[in-house]
């Protein structure tokens, strides 16, 4: 299974993309879920240290102490499956 991560400053954005990304795994019936999801890059960095994930969707212009871009480069720092 994948495992998705969605990272965006606006929880509405946050809850439409992951039904979404819910949908196109259905109806395509793609083993795959989201399995976090935050308005915040911090527990994004917690929960990508602690758990398997394949995909990180970012939004790059965060409201928050790091833009999209520095976040995708600490998880690079501490995750190098993600670089793949």
């Amino acid at each position: 299974m994948l495992n998705f991560v969605i990272c965006d400053d606006n929880q509405n954005m946050l809850n439409k993309l992951n039904k979404m990304f819910d949908s196109i795994f259905i109806s395509n019936n793609i083993d795959a879920a989201v399995t976090f999801q935050s308005t915040d890059p911090d527990e994004v960095l917690d929960f990508a240290a602690s758990h398997t994930v394949d995909v990180f969707i970012l939004d790059i212009q965060l409201k928050a102490n790091m833009t999209g871009l520095d976040l995708a480069q600490k998880i690079r720092q501490s995750n190098k499956d993600g670089e793949k």
